[in-house]
């Protein structure tokens, strides 16, 4: 059972990784970021300990989901862009800044309100406890990343 459950994951995770190298390569994201993020996942299965079904379920949900964030955060790092081109510029009046500043704020309600259902819609699949456990998880591998990441940049400078 847990060959097969592997056998899956692996696969899942394959086909996931190829998908995105192909993306991020062409989004001048490097082969650490894919590799972080299929540690990430590796970490996560592991620390949620579910069963294969629903493993497979999360992974197609998450995939989906981390997609759709990512697509949300570029929009929003363009209009900060564009906003910032234009402000540097001195071309910036008022009414194109309260466009752009309404549209960066959409953006970070809507990667909420994506994040929250997300979130609700694991209800079928994983109980309160595990739910729990997938968003202590997320945070604590977010603030680990960062901090290796600072401690790296510091002992290189």
């Amino acid at each position: 059972m847990k060959k097969i459950l592997l056998s899956v994951l692996c696969l899942l995770l394959t086909v996931s990784i190829n998908y995105s190298q192909g993306r991020h390569q062409n989004q001048g994201r490097g082969h650490g970021m894919n590799r972080l993020a299929e540690l990430e996942k590796i970490k996560l299965l592991e620390t949620l300990n579910l069963d294969e079904e629903s493993s497979a379920v999360f992974i197609v949900r998450l995939n989906r989901h981390k997609d759709l964030q990512q697509e949300i955060s570029g929009k929003r790092q363009a209009a900060i862009e564009e906003l910032a081109e234009q402000v540097k510029n001195g071309s910036a009046d008022d009414a194109f800044c309260k466009v752009k500043i309404d549209q960066i704020l959409e953006y970070e309600e809507t990667l909420l309100s994506e994040r929250k259902e997300f979130i609700n819609s694991l209800n079928d699949i994983m109980d309160q406890e595990t739910i729990s456990k997938f968003v202590v998880f997320e945070h604590l591998f977010r603030k680990e990343v960062r901090n290796e990441l600072r401690k790296r940049r510091s002992s290189s400078k």
